[in-house]
């Protein structure tokens, strides 16, 4: 069973109750058919290179937002409003949600050895978000 959180979001929109989200975590979502996508240009470099620098090589998306505005957005968008209706979203704090593990308030990566290196950039979350709604939406619609 696939758990993510954009999954996690639909479910709860499926219950109608009100929807608690954190928001004062900052992160850069990515969507796996992205990373997967940058792995296989990195890939495909390094077989036609005679050079590269071991290390690790992080892949954030372009931009950074909360959970609480990731959700916003999604619950903004046409397909997923169409189908869930106007959602009741509620920001809250870290503190707030209880949860077994510990997280940062700030988690982003750079991706700039990933670009210096690769000349490789993943698209803003917003443009993965996208993606990801339409390709989701077609699998779980009526």
């Amino acid at each position: 069973d696939r758990k993510n959180f954009f999954l996690t979001m639909l479910k709860q929109a499926e219950k109608q109750t009100p929807i608690r989200v954190v928001s004062d975590q900052i992160v850069a979502p990515t969507w796996c058919p992205m990373v997967a996508n940058a792995t296989v240009l990195v890939a495909h470099r390094l077989l036609h290179s005679t050079s590269y620098e071991d290390g690790v090589y992080h892949m954030p998306s372009g931009e950074a937002t909360s959970w609480f505005g990731f959700a916003e957005a999604m619950f903004g968008m046409p397909s997923i409003h169409a189908k869930f209706g106007s959602v009741d979203l509620a920001p809250i704090s870290t503190a707030e949600y209880k949860c077994a593990a510990t997280r940062p308030p700030y988690s982003l990566l750079s991706g700039i050895k990933l670009y210096q290196l690769f000349g490789i950039t993943l698209p803003s979350w917003r443009e993965q978000l996208a993606l990801a709604a339409e390709d989701i939406m077609k699998r779980v619609a009526p």
